[in-house]
């Protein structure tokens, strides 16, 4: 009974893979879509040409560094972004917004709980651009 049990499996198994690429392989030689590529010319971009880029958005965070083992419950967060963004600092106790300066510092003290802690940052930028982080400190009351 086992014997015929397993036979019947590995071969439904070979006739399922079997039939699943013939099918597959028909579909990619009738689908042109799938051809190599032909390179087409790109134009070119003059430097003198002004045609303002938008400044990419950044969010740096310089003091902790991510999945840093701390034996205090408070807890600095430094960090760097686009000048004048709004920043959203989330931990598991409070939720903190503030903006960052001209130069686009800014520093948030947050408390932490006893063990792992997930401190997520948001930054938006003037111009509506958001980036996120996420930054896991661990509090530890033994000493190291």
């Amino acid at each position: 009974m086992i014997k015929e049990l397993t036979i019947a499996i590995i071969l439904g198994a070979l006739i399922g893979f079997g039939a699943t690429s013939g099918i597959i392989s028909l579909k990619n030689k009738n689908n042109p879509s799938l051809s190599t590529p032909t390179p087409t010319n790109t134009p070119t971009v003059n430097p003198d040409d002004s045609v303002s880029t938008p400044s990419l958005h950044t969010l740096s965070i310089q003091k902790p560094d991510n999945e840093t083992v701390v034996n205090s419950d408070k807890l600095e967060i430094i960090g760097t972004t686009t000048a004048d963004s709004q920043i959203v600092v989330h931990s598991q106790n409070d939720t903190f917004f503030i903006t960052s300066d001209e130069n686009g510092q800014f520093s948030q003290k947050v408390e932490l709980d006893g063990g792992v802690n997930l401190i997520q940052i948001s930054s938006i930028s003037p111009d509506e651009q958001q980036v996120d982080t996420d930054l896991i400190v661990t509090y530890s009351t033994v000493e190291f």
